[in-house]
């Protein structure tokens, strides 16, 4: 596997209001191989089944006080709808896919964390995938491993620090 990984980030304070992070990860896959045997030739799988050209996860932070809250747009491109290298003109395409999570922290008492937060807020399914349907041999009929398909997602995480 070989490809790019952009990191970006800026923090803005603000006199009473708190301050705010803007954070950017990019990944993005230049190749991505395999080779079905010993001597066999290397195969660029890049766009084909759950292997996007690209990932990004886009968040913003907002701290005050002894809150901080966080919302953040994970994205992946999308893919040929096949497992076989150099798909053929026509063959059907499983889109990009976004989801949008949210977390709230709390850390206003003495070595106690809560966290508090909704993964895929807007309750998105992925989207569907003709390959990972057909034939059994994946493991989320319908959807490709890269995703989840658990839908909207409820958390509580409480940490503690002992000294």
């Amino acid at each position: 596997m070989q490809g790019l990984d952009l990191q970006l980030e800026q923090r803005l304070g603000s006199a009473g209001a708190g301050s705010f992070t803007l954070r950017n990860d990019t990944a993005y896959y230049l190749k991505q191989e395999r080779q079905d045997g010993p001597g066999q030739p290397w195969q660029d799988l890049k766009e084909t089944y759950a292997a996007p050209k690209w990932r990004n996860l886009f968040s913003v932070t907002w701290e005050l006080a002894t809150w901080a809250n966080t919302l953040a747009l994970r994205s992946t491109g999308g893919f040929y709808d096949t497992d076989e290298p150099d798909p053929a003109p026509g063959t059907r395409k499983v889109a990009a896919h976004h989801e949008v999570d949210w977390v709230s922290g709390f850390t206003g008492l003495k070595n106690l964390r809560l966290d508090f937060g909704i993964r895929n807020l807007f309750d998105r399914m992925p989207p569907f995938s003709v390959t990972n349907a057909s034939d059994g041999r994946y493991s989320q009929l319908g959807f490709a491993e890269l995703y989840t398909n658990r839908g909207r997602f409820f958390f509580l995480n409480a940490s503690y620090e002992f000294n």
